[in-house]
Order: structure tokens, then C-alpha cells, then sequence
């Protein structure tokens, strides 16, 4: 199953289902409908604390920044795992994504962005992921 990981603002770069909001936060007034948001793999607060604490000390910001993200995406991944186990079910069978569907968030392709850590958690499970 192959899922698409890309911005908001760049609709040329969505695959072919669902767009589904892995941010924050999402813009106002896209062209198209985000079918939900999927919370679980959002950075939530550490987001806003990374911008918040970046203007004292951006590396060290971005330090923890990742450690903490990836600390949330591992007990998530190993959740899922888990809860796959004891269903006898794949891992993907546990999460609602469709092939071809979108995660968004709003950092542009070639701009450094939190969906690199969100695809490895992902491929990690057994997603194929491209990252646009």
C-alpha cells in the first residue's frame, strides 16, 4: 500500500485518494476538502514548541525537537504492532489509510519537514511512502 506525503499548497504533488491533515493545524480556504486529520501522527504542541524555543537556541530546538517526535512516532508504531498482534491482523490493517491517500502538512517539498520522520515510522510498518 503506497502512501504520499506532501504540503497543502502543493495539490500537483497529492496522490490519488484521500487528503488527510497530519499538521497542527490546516490552512483556511484550500481548494479542495482534508477528509479528516489523523492526530496520531502529528507533532502536535512539540510543533509550537519547537518555533517557540527556536529563536533562543534553533539546534538545540531542533534536537529536541526530534527526539521527542520520534519518541511519540515509536510508541505509536509500537501500538499499532501490538494491537495488529493481538487482532492477527497486518499492521496495516490496523490503520485507516487507503492506497494512494496524502498525509499533509504545510511545509513545501524541499523544505525541511517533520513528514520525513512520519515516513519512516510508516515504512517501518510496511507502507511504501513517497515523500514529495
Amino acid at each position: 500500500m503506497k502512501l504520499i506525503l506532501a504540503s497543502y499548497f502543493e495539490e500537483d504533488n497529492h496522490g490519488h485518494g484521500r487528503k488527510i491533515g497530519v499538521a497542527p493545524s490546516k490552512p483556511k480556504d484550500l481548494p479542495y476538502d482534508c477528509d479528516f486529520v489523523f492526530s496520531h501522527l502529528s507533532p502536535e504542541d512539540l510543533y509550537w514548541e519547537y518555533h517557540k524555543n527556536k529563536k533562543n537556541d534553533p539546534e538545540l530546538a531542533g534536537k529536541i525537537f526530534v527526539e521527542n517526535f520520534e519518541a511519540k512516532l515509536k510508541d505509536f508504531s509500537n501500538a499499532v504492532v501490538k494491537e495488529a498482534e493481538e487482532k492477527g491482523i497486518s499492521n496495516l490493517e490496523v490503520l485507516p489509510f487507503k492506497d494512494g491517500d496524502t498525509l499533509l502538512s504545510w511545509e513545501k517539498g524541499g523544505h525541511t519537514s517533520f513528514r520525513t520522520h512520519i515516513a519512516a515510522c510508516l515504512r517501518e510498518l510496511g507502507y511504501e511512502v513517497e515523500e514529495r
